[in-house]
C-alpha cells in the first residue's frame, strides 16, 4: 500500500525540530514539560512492559529494525508513546483488545492528532499480529518506515529549493535540483549505512548497462 501523508502535517515537524541543542529539542516536543508523576509513570511502564509490548522491544532495540534507533515509554506532549524513532519522526504503537471501544478510539485519534500537530506520524500494530504473526508484522513495519523516510528525504529536497529560489529571486535550475537530490541521498547514505545500498547497486547496474550499449541505447555490434 503506498503511503499518504497525513493532510494536517502543517510543517512537517518543524515544531519538533526547533532548537539546537538536545534540549531545545526535547522543550519543542514537550518532554522538558513533563510533569515529574507523568516521568515517574513512564518508567513504571519501562519496567512492567506487556508481553506483546516486550516481544516487539527485542526486535527494535540498539537499531535491530533497519537501523534506526528507537526509544520506549517516550513522552511527548503529555502523551506516553510506545516506541518512538526521533530520526524518522514516527510513533509505534501496540494496542490491545480495549482499543477497540468506541471511547478508547476516540481518545486515540485525538492523541495521534496532537503526534501529528509535532510532525509525528503513528503506526499502530495490535497486539495479536505482535504475538503470533511477528515476522509478517516487522515486514510491513519495515515497508511503511522505508516510505515516511522517502517522503521525509524528498520534503527536505523540496524546502531547500524552496528556500534557494525565494532568496535568488528566479527559479532553481535542473542542475541545481540535481546536485541537491545529490546531496540528500548522499546525507542519507552516510546518516543510514545499512540502508540504500540497493538502490546503488542498481544504479550502479544501470551505468555499467549504458556504458556497454553506447550512447544510442544499443549494444555494440560484435
Amino acid at each position: 500500500m503506498r503511503y499518504k501523508p497525513s493532510s494536517n502535517l502543517p510543517d512537517d515537524g518543524k515544531i519538533a525540530r526547533k532548537g539546537s541543542t538536545p534540549w531545545e529539542r526535547k522543550k519543542a516536543l514537550g518532554v522538558a514539560k513533563a510533569s515529574p508523576k507523568k516521568k515517574a509513570m513512564a518508567q513504571k511502564m519501562r519496567r512492567n512492559m506487556t508481553e506483546t509490548e516486550a516481544i516487539l522491544w527485542d526486535c527494535l532495540r540498539q537499531r535491530r529494525l533497519l537501523g534506526y534507533f528507537f526509544s520506549r515509554q517516550r513522552i511527548i506532549r503529555g502523551y506516553i508513546a510506545d516506541f518512538y524513532c526521533a530520526e524518522l519522526k514516527v510513533v509505534i504503537e501496540v494496542d490491545g483488545g480495549y482499543h477497540t471501544t468506541a471511547e478508547q478510539q476516540q481518545y486515540d485519534k485525538h492523541r495521534d492528532g496532537v503526534f501529528r500537530s509535532c510532525g509525528i506520524e503513528t503506526i499502530r500494530v495490535t497486539d495479536k499480529d505482535v504475538k503470533y504473526k511477528l515476522a509478517d508484522t516487522i515486514r510491513k513495519l519495515k515497508i511503511k518506515l522505508k516510505q515516511i523516510r522517502k517522503y521525509r528525504a524528498l520534503n527536505a529536497v523540496k524546502d531547500e529549493l524552496k528556500r534557494l529560489a525565494e532568496q535568488r529571486e528566479y527559479p532553481v535550475k535542473p542542475e541545481v535540483f540535481d546536485d541537491h537530490i545529490k546531496r540528500s541521498r548522499d546525507a542519507w547514505a552516510k546518516a543510514n549505512p545499512n540502508i540504500g545500498t540497493q538502490y546503488d547497486r542498481r544504479e550502479g547496474t544501470a551505468k555499467r548497462n549504458q556504458s556497454k550499449r553506447g550512447i544510442s541505447g544499443r549494444r555494440p555490434q560484435q
